[in-house]
């Protein structure tokens, strides 16, 4: 005990002593927490003084300070309510952390501090957010030293590909600095699964030349190292790390699953969510569908048999009975066609413009006629509106089957129902062909690999032709006569008109059988279906009963009927630029254009 006290308490003694006058033994020697009790009694309250000995010791918001009692009050104590975390399952404990991911990425560092604070649920640890500021920054130093401390989280051989990525990506960037033996040194490592990858980077050192290769700008190290980020997220355990902004790819997924959901999505649909789709489902509405006939062409002098847009969506071609060949050209604003270009294919003695096929390039257009064309084939040039050539017919053919390939803009197939099939090319005087003899052909198609091409025949069947090597196959078999096909523009699908059956829809890649489509009434009569759309999850099809059917190509009903034809609808093209409009041609001499009621 400190002099100066001692000597007070010797001094207040004797003159107790004094006063009394008598010998009284010293008083005895208290306890030092006891005393220091009786002299602070007047102060502050043992309730105050135990609050602040917590907070010195860091027990404020400790889970081992389960409550703290003010002094007594008669025989009840006041007593600070316990903090109890709510029990949640792994769905919610997860959907908390996202949350709290998206209101760090606002900024709003207290709102997060509070809601982990409440739900007890840890974003992430705090060795992902340095793993993460380190790939980054590039520090792959400092990103190395923290996957040697994660190996109590991750499994080893989560923690040896972590750590290959990250070694990869620091030899690159001695490459780029000029430090090959430092790169080199980095393949060192024996580890036998890692050969050929060792392997290819031990080339990249010998073939790097930094006077050769640019400088990566600092936008392209950054998308760099993100992308390196999120193949490190595949690797992780996912109550290490969270994917970064996990919140917003889901609001996206979302956002696309209610666009391929909706059964009258026409247009391209946007990647990221729209702010109403927050709120509510998104759907479309016939507000923004091709159901309004806006236009009526009336130019031509017969029925029309045949019409499709060209490849780029900014014309559209025509042929009638007579053989009359019209070339439009569309307004990309309102929609509207114009005459540009009128020939006819009387003068080459194709007396009919039955079937119609664009070059890739839409610089070309061929026609041909029924089974009584003893001509051949006529090849218009449409920028020029003049002929360009034509593919004679010999020994009794009569192409009425045509279709321009896809190796280059200049090749043809034509076919017949009498057993000739050739595939050519029109810029040649005398063009050597290619034929597979003996098939008697309906309808063609050329895939765009420019070797294969699809044909119907009059067994029920489409088959595969190969232009390189002669082989053939069997892709689809129906029960009924095969009228004409038509296939998506990712040629995944085969829409196939078949006599009485309807549409019928094919998937070439299983080479199953998908549905039927009702409504339209098919007999005699050659009918071009088209699928249309920016995916192409439309159908449309003309019909004897002189309507337009749109179907969704997941429904078998039709989602509309258009009706303002007075004679068979003939031919149905959807335009693939612009996909809220389409065309129809139909025995009564006209061509309509459908667009949306707001255009």
């Amino acid at each position: 005990m400190p002099k100066k006290s001692s000597d007070s308490i010797v001094e207040c003694s004797s003159k107790r002593s004094a006063a009394t006058d008598t010998t009284v033994p010293p008083s005895a020697k208290k306890r030092r927490m006891q005393f220091e009790n009786q002299t602070a009694s007047t102060g502050r309250s043992v309730g105050q003084r135990l609050k602040e000995a917590a907070r010195k010791d860091g027990f404020k918001d400790s889970k081992q300070v389960k409550q703290l009692r003010s002094p007594q009050q008669g025989n009840r104590y006041a007593v600070e309510p316990i903090r109890t975390f709510p029990d949640l399952t792994d769905v919610q404990k997860n959907t908390v952390r996202v949350i709290g991911q998206y209101l760090s990425d606002l900024g709003l560092r207290d709102t997060v501090d509070s809601l982990v604070q409440e739900t007890g649920c840890q974003l992430e640890r705090s060795l992902a957010a340095r793993l993460r500021d380190c790939v980054n920054r590039g520090l792959w130093n400092k990103a190395l030293d923290i996957v040697d401390k994660i190996s109590a989280i991750a499994s080893e051989r989560q923690c040896m590909m972590v750590r290959v990525l990250l070694l990869e990506e620091k030899f690159k960037e001695l490459l780029r600095i000029n430090q090959p033996v430092m790169a080199v040194r980095l393949l060192h490592p024996r580890w036998e699964k890692l050969k050929k990858r060792r392997d290819f980077y031990s080339q990249m050192v010998i073939t790097y030349n930094p006077k050769t290769s640019p400088p990566l700008t600092e936008h392209e190290l950054k998308r760099r190292n993100k992308e390196l980020l999120s193949r490190i997220h595949l690797i992780l355990p996912l109550n290490f790390m969270l994917p970064p902004s996990r919140l917003e790819d889901l609001l996206n997924q979302a956002w696309r699953q209610q666009v391929s959901n909706c059964s009258l999505h026409l247009m391209k649909g946007e990647p990221n969510a729209r702010p109403a789709s927050i709120l509510r489902d998104h759907r479309c509405s016939f507000a923004q569908f091709p159901v309004k006939s806006s236009q009526v062409l009336r130019d031509h002098h017969d029925e029309v048999w045949s019409l499709r847009f060209s490849p780029c969506g900014r014309l559209l071609a025509s042929g009638t009975k007579g053989g009359q060949v019209n070339i439009w050209k569309v307004d990309p604003l309102t929609r509207r066609v114009s005459l540009q270009k009128s020939m006819s294919m009387g003068g080459f003695g194709v007396m009919a413009a039955s079937v119609m096929s664009w070059s890739p390039d839409g610089k070309f257009v061929a026609v041909t006629g029924t089974e009584d064309n003893h001509t051949g084939v006529v090849v218009f040039n449409v920028h020029v509106g003049a002929l360009e050539t034509v593919i004679r017919a010999e020994r009794g053919e009569t192409f009425s089957s045509i279709c321009f390939g896809n190796s280059h803009n200049y090749s043809v197939a034509c076919a017949d129902q009498k057993g000739h099939f050739y595939y050519c090319d029109i810029k040649r005087s005398s063009p050597p062909r290619n034929s597979f003899d003996g098939y008697r052909i309906r309808s063609l198609h050329c895939m765009k690999d420019g070797k294969t091409i699809l044909a119907a025949d009059t067994h029920n069947r489409i088959r595969s032709y190969r232009i390189d090597n002669g082989d053939e196959a069997t892709i689809i078999q129906e029960f009924k006569t095969i009228i004409c096909f038509s296939l998506d523009k990712r040629e995944h699908f085969c829409l196939v008109t078949a006599k009485a059956e309807g549409l019928r829809l094919w998937d070439l890649r299983t080479r199953q059988f998908i549905r039927t489509f009702f409504g339209s009434i098919h007999g005699e009569y050659v009918i071009f279906p088209t699928f249309g759309g920016d995916q192409e999850h439309f159908i449309a099809t003309g019909s004897e009963d002189n309507k337009v059917l749109v179907w969704n190509k997941e429904h078998e009903q039709p989602i509309k009927i258009l009706a303002g034809h007075t004679g068979t609808v003939n031919a149905v093209s959807w335009n693939p630029r612009y996909h809220d409009m389409l065309a129809s041609a139909s025995d009564d001499g006209t061509v309509r254009i459908w667009t949306p009621e707001t255009r």
